[in-house]
């Protein structure tokens, strides 16, 4: 994780954002980052920017057996350079990061239902 953070900080120039690792099968990886201000709606960016997330963190981290199976760039705020309104970003934490910090770590302590 802290790999990928680095790599994010380096490639993006920015230290505004958030990555998230999820694993929804034991040979799965879920990879999201959210960074502010490279150009996402110039397709050269994205390609060259997923060129490079195959090469250092899917095979690089991974082995040569790994895969990238999807791929999705999206401006979640700021200029799309369409002339359509600029989009606005709200982010909510997560229930499980305001309950955690509610009641503490151990899930057994939270709210029945919960």
């Amino acid at each position: 994780m802290d790999a990928l953070r680095s790599y994010v900080r380096a490639v993006f120039r920015s230290t505004v954002g958030r990555v998230r690792v999820a694993r929804p099968a034991w040979r799965d990886y879920v990879i999201q980052i959210e960074v502010e201000g490279p150009p996402a709606h110039d397709p050269a960016f994205v390609a060259a920017i997923r060129r490079d997330v195959i090469a250092r963190i899917v095979t690089g981290g991974f082995g040569d057996a790994a895969v990238l199976t999807r791929w999705e760039v999206s401006i979640l705020a700021g200029d799309t350079e369409d002339g359509r309104p600029r989009q606005q970003l709200v982010v909510v934490p997560s229930w499980s990061d305001v309950l955690e910090a509610e009641y503490g770590p151990d899930r057994r302590a939270w709210p029945v239902g919960v």
